[in-house]
């Protein structure tokens, strides 16, 4: 009889020996190995307090129209209400390329149809393809940019700037360089009017 009993206990050892059962953490829950977090979250442009990460991706499913107030004129900003703006004679990004890009993001287009809000016209919204062969999202023909001096939303610090590659504006809702004269909303694509001399 003792020799069964020590044969059993044995054999319990055993297969608690050859068992690959990981323990349980010390707070019950399961154990995760290293390198499997979740892949499915996505990095957000907009921080804490409104701040903007410039090193995240630009997916920018909308566009729609920011102003500071009644006085203020209004612009053109992605779904993060980060302010885009256009090179004065760029055509499909040409005007802006390698150093250039240290400053000026190219707005990037999302999966799918790019949209507007209700103040913009959509017929306005179109997609290039720059030298490198990416996508750019383009407004009445001009293809979009953030500035890596914009800090926070609501900031245009990238208006008017003159740098090596040109004069850079934000945006109008009618697709002008904000500080033109700009008229109703068009239907169709088409040139910039004269800049406003006043303006």
């Amino acid at each position: 009889m003792v020799k069964y009993l020590m044969m059993g206990l044995a054999a319990t050892v055993l297969a608690a020996g050859c068992s690959g059962d990981q323990a349980p953490a010390p707070d019950g829950r399961a154990e995760t190995a290293p390198g499997l977090a979740d892949s499915t979250s996505t990095p957000s442009t907009v921080g804490e307090e409104g701040t903007l990460v410039t090193d995240a991706a630009d997916v920018n499913q909308t566009l729609g129209v920011y102003t500071a107030g009644e006085a203020a004129p209004a612009y053109v900003v992605d779904s993060n209400r980060r302010a885009v703006y256009l090179l004065e004679g760029d055509v499909e990004g040409r005007g802006c390329q390698d150093a250039c890009l240290r400053d000026w993001a190219p707005v990037m287009p999302p999966t799918g149809t790019p949209t507007t809000d209700g103040e913009l016209a959509p017929v306005l919204v179109d997609i290039v393809r720059r030298p490198d062969g990416t996508e750019q999202m383009t407004y009445n023909g001009h293809p979009l940019y953030h500035y890596v001096g914009d800090q926070r939303v609501g900031d245009t610090t990238g208006h008017m700037v003159e740098d090596a590659w040109g004069t850079w504006y934000l945006v109008t809702p009618q697709g002008t360089a904000v500080g033109e004269k700009v008229g109703p909303m068009p239907d169709e694509p088409g040139g910039s009017p004269d800049r406003d001399p006043a303006g």
